[in-house]
């Protein structure tokens, strides 16, 4: 899948679905594993490379285009360390995030702040 084809939004959408289901759970999801309920729905993402990048960027700003609620990809995690990789942070230090590239803690905030606004 390209971020230019016509199903990428519904592939957007999908992702959206699957982990603010997570949310729901307090829980986070890997990267092979949102590939893979994907792959369910009739979607090709690979959980490496630029498709995922940008479906991921795009999860966030969906429904959030002045940055300022949690950034909904902040749930989604490397296999190997548990936290987000680099893309995500550089995603929050763009406008409109604008998080700055605090690391960690920054990010579990954010993982934080998502879990709480999914389960107020």
């Amino acid at each position: 899948m390209k971020r230019s084809d016509p199903v990428y939004l519904d592939a957007v959408d999908a992702a959206a679905r699957i982990v603010r289901e997570r949310a729901r759970e307090r829980r986070t999801i890997k990267y092979g594993e949102l590939s893979a309920a994907l792959r369910q729905d009739g979607y090709d993402v690979s959980p490496h490379g630029d498709v995922m990048r940008y479906l991921l960027a795009d999860v966030s700003r969906l429904d959030n285009p002045d940055g300022r609620l949690p950034m909904l990809s902040a749930l989604v995690v490397t296999q190997g360390f548990g936290v987000p990789a680099e893309g995500f942070y550089e995603l929050a230090a763009q406008p409109p995030f604008s998080r700055g590239r605090q690391g960690g803690r920054m990010w579990e905030n954010e993982r934080d702040a998502v879990w709480k606004a999914h389960n107020a």
